[in-house]
């Protein structure tokens, strides 16, 4: 089964594009899940995104005779008929195409980053690991606060989470952590 994880701030296109995706015949061998996160490429090609969108929803704006309900506030569409194939046998040529460009990029380049990511991780952590007696949960926060402030531990998290630590096995940490991404 494939998952594609995207935030809700998302259109709800991109979910029912996904909701098609999941309910297919899976299309990898062995059965593994897979979970792709587009979201992250979706927010950075988000025109590219727009234009597919704008592939369907263009004609149905064009077409729809509609107005509001002053009384309701409710839309009211003249002619239903006319626009209903449009719904009913959309066309999402676009939007597909643009699925598979940004799953394939996702694949091909942010997967990869990723997982020379946690590669680089799990090295600091082992090599960290020869030199200070910490719980798995609290070397991976550890690297996790190095990370986040560029290699090296803030001095809210030193004094704070890490106080018990001293000061060489703090800079073990962040040097471990340095080789480990260079």
């Amino acid at each position: 089964m494939i998952e594609i994880s995207t935030p809700l701030s998302i259109s709800s296109s991109v979910r029912d594009i996904e909701r098609l995706l999941r309910e297919s015949p899976p299309f990898l061998e062995g059965g593994e899940d897979v979970n792709f996160p587009v979201s992250a490429i979706i927010l950075k090609r988000l025109k590219e995104y727009n234009e597919a969108l704008e592939h369907h929803s263009k004609p149905i704006r064009e077409l729809a005779n509609y107005d509001f309900d002053p009384m309701t506030h409710e839309m009211r569409l003249h002619n239903p008929r006319l626009i209903e194939p449009l719904f009913r046998y959309p066309d999402i040529t676009q939007e597909t195409l643009y699925l598979m460009r940004v799953t394939r990029e996702c694949a091909d380049v942010t997967l990869v980053q990723e997982l020379d990511h946690l590669d680089r991780m799990e090295r600091a952590k082992t090599t960290l690991r020869e030199t200070l007696d910490l719980p798995d949960r609290r070397l991976n926060l550890l690297l996790a606060m190095i990370h986040q402030n560029g290699g090296k531990l803030s001095a809210n998290k030193r004094s704070g989470e890490f106080s018990d630590l001293d000061d060489q096995e703090v800079a073990d940490a962040e040097g471990y952590y340095r080789t480990a991404f260079e």
